[in-house]
This record gives structure tokens, C-alpha cells and sequence, in this order.
């Protein structure tokens, strides 16, 4: 059920001592309970074409009474499908009403039964209909009694993508002062990998299903058969976040993303990060950050361990609306690196301005199944075909020699794989992982790509100076059969990573056909795109190909890595093993703990023990 990633799934992770950034006036904290709440229910919003909708709304009152509290006050507003009276756990208006804000949930047209509003064609989910929905409702939200005049924008998944549509609609000058697009993705890339479907779009197609009965399965159907939209067309297209901020950007709306490395959203965010920061600087949104490029704090992201919907501090969502919306100088914007980001195998958190935060390492797919630095100089090659990974023959593994010191996988990961097919079509699917001494293997990243769709946008592809790919894009527009026994190089996206590896480990880089079983279960749906559900094109083409993967010094296959030393990145000091100390919160922006260090003396404080 597609309702368990709304904003009001609660969180269960322990309450965590959160250190503050300083600004100029001290130390912030979040304020004192000042106020009680007092509810309005079911107050009509009529929008510009005569629909009505309805929304809930809370506000400040004098305490122990339900006098409504005199003054203005900024106001929160999510735009919801999920119907009124419902469990909001960490988006509970009381942290926010009681500390000065007036909180609006409104209903999206044709979701509940109180707004029951026919849906039509540019209302479908996340539509211009839609947007045009949040633009008028934080007018109406700007003009309640008591408002300041300042709307925030709230909410996560689903709320939160409804944050970025309506943002980019909202033009400047805009009440729209702020917004917090948590775990939020949209866009062809959210629902599939490689170009093949995943399960996540069942739950897309479900909650589709629940505002036009017809509309869910019609899409669905369309894709499974190899339609318009199951290509990267206008219907994905009109629902591209990545596109949407470059109107954010010239709307003067800032944003803090929030996603998780095992969630759905996980890579979108990040890459939204990157195009936000890129627009704010006059760059091209589908560009590489610069070496030295200056960020603003206008834009932050923070990415967190666990999965779709997981976390989320409301102290530090407070801290932001407090910035733009109460116009505090609390110094949440006065950072140089707007990036706050968990690495997973240390549980530290690492603060920067962009990854990656050095040149990648290639590593070449040599004899013997080993991934090694060296440029190859004999032709060698492995033959799959393509099955279930648990079925022999359609998989090959490259491990690396042991590292000799701790490294950080810190940035894109990009596999450059020459390859033929026995047929016009080949599937791969490419995972790196961290191989403990052990013999553990934990997942990195991983990525896939079908032949047919392996046509390149080589102006959004992000590469090294001397051409090696390590953030392929893909336009997946539309199928170009590939000519049995010919060599095609396979530009293998498998998204950014932040990953710590200890002495000893090996890098491990698995080729597979098709996805694994175990990220092909329902519950995994809301995970990282997996590509689980071929269409009926894809069905008919791939099955029965041997594949033979190619490394020799022309068609040098390998995978291009950013490894940097792990001391290095600015980082509150946490040795780079499983044991480390979990550090609970991102929010130390600059200096202090998490300032400028000696990464010699860290290096030996941990060799220390």
C-alpha cells in the first residue's frame, strides 16, 4: 500500500542529542512550547476553475485556552492526498504551531470524499492542473487572519514532490518563501532503471488508481506494453524535478532536500542538489560541479541512512522555516558545504560541497576475474547469458586486491562495459560492493542498462578530463536494436555513493542479466529503482542472448570509482570501520566538530585506537 510512504508514516529511530551551528548571536536552539493550538475543520478553498476543495487548519492559541493567539505567523502548507484525520506522527502540528505557525492541510482535488472533484488530464498525478492547485492554495494560505504574509511549503514523498511542482509554478515574488521536499523523486528515472521498469511504479499506478479509477491500470498497461510511457516522453517529461529547478531557482524559493541512501529517492535529490546549485550560478542545471565551485546556502540537501521516508529532525526543519519565514539570521544558510551527508560503513557524517570530491580510479576488468588498476595489455573475457542471477552462467565477478589503508567511495560510480550480444538486444547489470575480509559482501551501488536504450546525451554526461564516464545520461526516448556479434560500449550508471572501506577490504564489481530476487519483492518497492519488470518489447528480446564482456586495450572494460582518503573529508572524526561511533545528526554545518581537521592526526588518533 502506497500510503506507508506518506510524511506521516512514524519515525521509530531514538531521540538523538542534536549539536547546533553557530551564527553570529550564539548557539541555536529550537524555541520553548510557546503557544497552544486551536483546529479548523473543513474550511472550502475554491480554486480558479470553480473546484472546491477542502483543508484543516491549526493555529497559534493563548495557552490553556482555544483563543486563537493575537499577532501574524508564518504558515506551513502541505498539500495532501491522504484524507483528513489521519496518524501525522513526525509532522505532528504541534511542533510547529506551539513554537509561532500557522499549519494548513489541504486536500488535493478527487482524494477524499470531502473533495471529490473530477480529475481531468492535466490533474493527473502531479500534472500542471496540480501545481496550479498548490500556487492558488498558498495564496489562500498568505491571506488567512493572523498570517504574516509567508508560506512554507512542508511534507514528504508524495508531499514533497507536490512542494517542487508547485514551486517551479509559483513565479517570483511568489508568498512561497521556502520549501523542504523531503524524500521526494519524480521523474522516469524514480520508476525505472536501465530502462526497465520497477515494482515502485505498481504503487505509483495504486495511488493513481485511487484518484481516477481508471487512470492507474491505463498506465500501466501502457508501459507493460511498450508505449509512450514507457520511454523517457512527455508524460515523464511534464514530471521531471531535475527540469522543474531551474524555475525554482528563478522564483528565489529556497530548498533543503532530505532523502535516504535506500530509498526510492535516494539519487534524485542528490542530482536536484547539484541542479539547484548549478541555476543559482548560472550553469547549466545538467552540469558537473567545478572544482571549486561556489555553493550557497540557499540549497542544501541532507541524505541519511535508511530507507524511503526514514528520520527527518524537526528541529532542523524548524531552524530552516524559522530563516526564510520569520526572516531569523540563525546562520542555517551561512555554510560553504550545503551537503551533509551519512556515510554508510563508518555512520559518520560528512559535510561537503559536492561530490565527487576527486578524480576517479578506474578499475579495469582484468584475466582471472580481478578489477585492477592496470591498463589491460592482453585481450581477455567472460561469457553470460541472460537468467535469474541464482541461475548458473548469467553472472562474473571482479574482486580487487585487498586496499592497504581505509578509503571513502566518495562520488558517481560509472561502469564502462564493451560488450556483444548474440541477439539485438543484451540486459546488464552491474553492482559494486565492499567485500570485508570476511568474505561479507555488503552493496555499494548498483545500476543497470538495457542495449537497445544505451543512446547518450554526452552534453549531461559527466566525465573525467580524459573521457572516462562517470555519470552517464541516458535520454531513453526509444529503442535502436542492436546488430548481433557487433561491440557496443555500455555506459552503466550506478548512482553516488558515500561509503567508507577499511584495510583489507576488496572492491567487488558483480555483471548480472537481470536483478536480483531478493530486490525484486514487494517490500522493497519503495527501495532504489530495481529493474524487476521488463516490458512486453523487452520480454521478447532480451531472453535466449549470450553476452560476452570484453577487456583488452581498445574495448577496456571497467569501472570508474572516486576513492579518496576517508581523513580527508570534512568530517567529524569517526574511524573508518563498522565500529566507529555513530555521530546522530548533520547539523553541524561549519567549524567546530565538523570543521577543517588534520587529517594526519586524525589518521593516527584512530590508529590509536
Amino acid at each position: 500500500m502506497l500510503a506507508t510512504i506518506s510524511l506521516f508514516t512514524v519515525a521509530t529511530a531514538a531521540t538523538c542529542v542534536v549539536p547546533n551551528p553557530p551564527y553570529p548571536g550564539g548557539t541555536w536552539k529550537p524555541g520553548p512550547e510557546v503557544y497552544g493550538m486551536v483546529e479548523q475543520q473543513a474550511v472550502p478553498i475554491t480554486m480558479s476553475d470553480g473546484i472546491t476543495t477542502m483543508a484543516d487548519i491549526w493555529y497559534p492559541a493563548v495557552q490553556g485556552t482555544t483563543q486563537r493567539a493575537p499577532g501574524s505567523f508564518p504558515v506551513l502548507l502541505v498539500q495532501n492526498p491522504y484524507g483528513p484525520n489521519i496518524a501525522i506522527g513526525p509532522a505532528n502540528p504541534n511542533y510547529f504551531v506551539t513554537r509561532g505557525y500557522i499549519y494548513v492541510l489541504v486536500d488535493e482535488r478527487g482524494t477524499t470524499a470531502r473533495s471529490p472533484a473530477p480529475v481531468t488530464a492535466d490533474g493527473q498525478l502531479f500534472g500542471p492542473r496540480r501545481a496550479l492547485d498548490g500556487v492558488e492554495a498558498a495564496t489562500f494560505a498568505a491571506h488567512l487572519q493572523g498570517s504574516n504574509g509567508n508560506v512554507g511549503l512542508f511534507g514528504c514523498s508524495w508531499l514533497g514532490i507536490n512542494q517542487i511542482f508547485t514551486a517551479a509554478l509559483a513565479g517570483p515574488g511568489s508568498p512561497i518563501k521556502a520549501i523542504a521536499p523531503l524524500c521526494a523523486a519524480m521523474g522516469y528515472d524514480a520508476f525505472f532503471d536501465g530502462g526497465v521498469p520497477s515494482l515502485a511504479l505498481g504503487n505509483f499506478a495504486w495511488v493513481g488508481s485511487a484518484i481516477d479509477a481508471t487512470f492507474g491500470q491505463q498506465l500501466l498497461d501502457e508501459i507493460q506494453a511498450g508505449g509512450d510511457a514507457a520511454y523517457n516522453r512527455d508524460f515523464w517529461q511534464q514530471r521531471d524535478m531535475i527540469a522543474a529547478t531551474q524555475h525554482i531557482v528563478a522564483n528565489g524559493i529556497p530548498a533543503l532536500l532530505w532523502s535516504a541512501w535506500d530509498g526510492i529517492d535516494d539519487q534524485m535529490p542528490l542530482q536536484a542538489y547539484q541542479a539547484l546549485q548549478n541555476a543559482y550560478a548560472g550553469r547549466s542545471i545538467y552540469a558537473p560541479p567545478t572544482p571549486g565551485q561556489q555553493t550557497t546556502g540557499r540549497y542544501q540537501i541532507v541524505v541519511e541512512d535508511g530507507d524511503h521516508a526514514a528520520g527527518r529532525d524537526k528541529a532542523l526543519l524548524l531552524e530552516w522555516y524559522d530563516r526564510w519565514l520569520k526572516n531569523d539570521p540563525n546562520g542555517i544558510d551561512v555554510t560553504s558545504t550545503p551537503m551533509h551527508l551519512y556515510e554508510e560503513g563508518s555512520g559518520r557524517w560528512v559535510n561537503t560541497a559536492s561530490l565527487p570530491t576527486a578524480v576517479s580510479t578506474p578499475y579495469h576488468l582484468g584475466a582471472t576475474n580481478r578489477l585492477t588498476a592496470a591498463n589491460p595489455t592482453t585481450a581477455s573475457s567472460s561469457t553470460i547469458t541472460w537468467g535469474p542471477p541464482a541461475q548458473a552462467g548469467t553472472t562474473v565477478t571482479f574482486d580487487s586486491a585487498p586496499l592497504a589503508a581505509p578509503s571513502s567511495v566518495a562520488g558517481p560510480i560509472g561502469a564502462e562495459i564493451w560488450a556483444r550480444s548474440t541477439n539485438a538486444n543484451l540486459q546488464l547489470v552491474a553492482t559494486l560492493q565492499d567485500l570485508a575480509p570476511d568474505g561479507t559482501a555488503t552493496r555499494i551501488a548498483d545500476g543497470s542498462l538495457v542495449g537497445s536504450l544505451g543512446a547518450e546525451d554526452s552534453s549531461r554526461s559527466w566525465t573525467e578530463a580524459d573521457g572516462r564516464v562517470i555519470q552517464p545520461d541516458h535520454p531513453f526516448s526509444g529503442d535502436t536494436p542492436l546488430t548481433p556479434g557487433s561491440v557496443y560500449k555500455l555506459d552503466i550508471g550506478l548512482g553516488t555513493a558515500l561509503h567508507a572501506l577499511g584495510a583489507g577490504h576488496r572492491l567487488r564489481l558483480v555483471l548480472a542479466t537481470q536483478a536480483a530476487a531478493d530486490r525484486c519483492v514487494n517490500d522493497l518497492a519503495l527501495g532504489p529503482p530495481e529493474p524487476c519488470v521488463p516490458t512486453d518489447p523487452q520480454k521478447a528480446t532480451l531472453p535466449g542472448g549470450e553476452y560476452t564482456i570484453l577487456s583488452d586495450p581498445t574495448t577496456p572494460s571497467r569501472i570508474n570509482i572516486a576513492l579518496v582518503d576517508p581523513y580527508s573529508l570534512p568530517a567529524a572524526l569517526a574511524c573508518v570501520t563498522p565500529e566507529s561511533a555513530n555521530i546522530a545528526e548533520p547539523v553541524q554545518w561549519d567549524g567546530g566538530t565538523n570543521g577543517p581537521r588534520d587529517p594526519a592526526a586524525d589518521r593516527t588518533a584512530c590508529e590509536k585506537g
